[in-house]
C-alpha cells in the first residue's frame, strides 16, 4: 500500500506533491508557505484538494486509505 501510495503521490504536480511530502514531513504551514510564496491559506487548500485527489485514486485501485 506504501508504494502505490507514493506512487499515487508521484502523479501529482511538482507544487502539490512538494507540500504533499512537506505536510508528511511534519512541515507548518507557515514554512511551506514562505518556501513556496504561498498564503498559508492557499497551502491548506491545495492540500485539501491533494488529500482527496489522493484518496479518490487510492479508492479507485482499492486500495484506500
Amino acid at each position: 500500500v506504501l508504494d502505490r501510495l507514493y506512487a499515487v503521490i508521484r502523479m501529482l504536480g511538482t507544487l502539490d506533491r512538494s507540500l504533499v511530502l512537506l505536510s508528511l514531513e511534519g512541515a507548518s504551514y507557515r514554512d511551506m508557505s514562505r518556501l513556496h510564496g504561498l498564503s498559508e491559506t492557499n497551502v491548506g487548500v491545495r492540500l485539501n484538494r491533494a488529500r482527496a485527489w489522493i484518496a479518490a485514486q487510492m479508492e479507485v485501485t482499492g486500495d484506500g486509505l
